[in-house]
């Protein structure tokens, strides 16, 4: 987690700015951090993480 955002976090972060869904996805990772941990780690890098 110390090394550079991957891509797909990059965009997903982008896409927040302008998307509340995906904005309210993004803080659902402090409520639950395995939910980062896949995100991150490629598991789920589509909507679907928002779930």
């Amino acid at each position: 987690m110390t090394e550079p955002l991957p891509e797909h976090i990059a965009g997903l972060l982008m896409q927040a700015a302008s998307d509340q869904m995906t904005a309210d996805g993004i803080a659902a990772w402090f409520e639950d951090p395995t939910k980062a941990y896949r995100t991150f780690h490629g598991h789920q890098i589509n909507q679907p993480f928002l779930r």
